[in-house]
């Protein structure tokens, strides 16, 4: 006659009530928010490749992010409706790029992400002004 342990039998009940509930909450997990928006392409299946291509459009996401703060604060705070009009370009631009980041061209995306920022970087020391007090 074999006599179960009360406790025992309470933990297995537990046990097997977390391992049904973690596997509902496992079946029916929704990426969230952030994870939908830098998704890759489902054509992309190597999961390298699909990482890449992640980190590609949190970049650019991020940048567009960045470059609109930037668009705001320099229109509405400083003023400075010149730069507002630039960093609102790019941010279009690279916007447009995160959309291409989206699909299976994300190398494509990523290339003319470089080309902007480098583009950018080079028409600001071009084209800025001295404003020095001498």
């Amino acid at each position: 006659m074999s006599q179960t342990d009360p406790k025992n039998e309470l933990f297995e009940n537990l046990s097997t009530e977390s391992d049904s509930q973690t596997q509902a909450a496992v079946s029916t997990h929704h990426p969230n928010f952030w994870q939908r928006l830098i998704e890759p392409s489902e054509t992309i299946t190597d999961a390298g490749t699909r990482r890449q291509a992640s980190l590609v459009s949190a970049l650019l996401l991020a940048l567009v992010i960045a470059l609109s703060t930037g668009v705001i604060a320099n229109s509405v705070a400083l003023h400075q409706y010149g730069i507002a009009v630039v960093l609102g370009c790019t941010a279009i631009a690279l916007g447009t790029t995160y959309g291409l980041s989206r699909t299976r061209h994300y190398k494509l995306a990523q290339t003319l992400m470089f080309v902007f920022l480098v583009a950018v970087s080079i028409l600001d020391v071009v084209t800025q002004k001295d404003i020095s007090a001498n």
